[in-house]
């Protein structure tokens, strides 16, 4: 896993900026955006940091599914949060009707929840 200097044109400062969230990490390939946050975590990661990547080698969705991503799909993106235990089991759900409006709404992409 190595961290990319750009996507888009601007580096992991540039969409932090840009996203309004403390840190971005850009990468082409990883084994899942959720373990490169989990690592990080550990460390000085702040809530609202962001993980992005190309292509992931090992992706997983709710309760451990197999996520397939592969390259030229789609971007995958997972988001560090600090939220209440209560909130769990319907962040990933509202996470992704946001994404999708967002997308719809400033890309004119239909998008499709799996």
């Amino acid at each position: 896993m190595r961290e990319e200097e750009t996507w888009e044109g601007g580096d992991g400062r540039f969409w932090a900026q840009r996203w309004g969230v403390p840190e971005v990490r850009l990468f082409r390939e990883v084994t899942s955006t959720n373990d490169v946050l989990l690592e990080a975590a550990r460390g000085t990661l702040k809530p609202g940091s962001v993980a992005l990547a190309e292509t992931q080698t090992r992706g997983r969705g709710r309760r451990g599914h197999r996520w397939f991503s592969p390259p030229g799909s789609g971007i995958w993106i997972s988001v560090y949060l600090a939220v209440p235990d209560e909130a769990l089991p319907v962040l990933p759900l509202a996470a992704g009707v946001a994404s999708a409006r967002a997308v719809e709404e400033r890309a004119g992409l239909a998008v499709v929840l799996k």
